[in-house]
């Protein structure tokens, strides 16, 4: 409507054979203002995950500790989401940005165990499950120190079923880092950092608890020419 504001919407619609139709969409806005320095920000949407074919088949699996079979009444897990947030440059090189998020599924597709089958069946959950969050981050660019980029970040999350248990398999806190360089045009060179903590897994199992984790990760590219470029890393 403005040269500082931009809206827009998207529409996805799609069909299959076995969940027939299935749309979603979403609404999003941004407002610039303080000379382009300070951007609000904001959308709204609805989602959907379907089920893998192994989610819906007959089949069993072994891993780890546990035995899963498939269920082929599974059908597709649905979602709301939105999320709003303000970003703003501290310098012409830095920028800090903060996002509030909030995401609720229904028939969220989960595993308990079940005795006929003696093994953890694909179940799509009863009551929704919600998920409540915000991400701070600060990027920037080092220009004078070889064209250096850098990106830090910290996700705080609730994620809560609707009988107030942690959502399985999610995380309270990750924390992600990191930052690369060129000492010339051609050479990129980086390493990152990604940290999560207060992990869960399914209650029904023994093992409720997973541990927390990290991964740290060294990496380069080469660019030896328009059409060709050489990566190394290590993970």
């Amino acid at each position: 409507p403005t040269d500082n504001w931009d809206n827009t919407v998207a529409l996805r619609a799609e069909h299959s054979n076995i969940h027939d139709a299935l749309l979603s969409i979403r609404a999003a806005s941004s407002y610039r203002m303080n000379h382009d320095k300070t951007r609000v920000f904001g959308s709204v949407g609805t989602g959907y995950r379907a089920p893998s074919a192994f989610q819906r088949s007959d089949s069993k699996f072994v891993s780890g500790y546990g035995v899963y079979v498939g269920n082929p009444n599974l059908d597709c897990e649905e979602s709301f989401s939105i999320d709003g947030g303000i970003e703003h440059y501290l310098t012409d090189a830095h920028k800090l940005s903060v996002t509030l998020f909030y995401e609720q599924r229904h028939k969220a597709i989960g595993c308990n165990w079940n005795t006929e089958h003696n093994a953890y069946l694909y179940e799509n959950m009863p009551g929704h499950w919600n998920v409540l969050g915000t991400e701070i981050s600060l990027s920037g660019t080092l220009e004078q120190q070889w064209n250096t980029e850098y990106k830090l970040a910290w996700t705080y999350t609730q994620p809560k079923t609707s009988d107030d248990q942690q959502i399985p398999s999610s995380v309270r806190q990750c924390w992600t880092a990191d930052i690369h360089t060129s000492p010339c045009k051609e050479l990129t060179i980086g390493m990152g950092l990604t940290a999560a903590v207060g992990r869960a897994h399914y209650a029904s199992t023994p093992y409720s608890k997973l541990d927390n984790y990290y991964s740290l990760r060294l990496y380069a590219q080469y660019k030896v020419n328009d059409n060709m470029t050489l990566h190394v890393g290590i993970e």
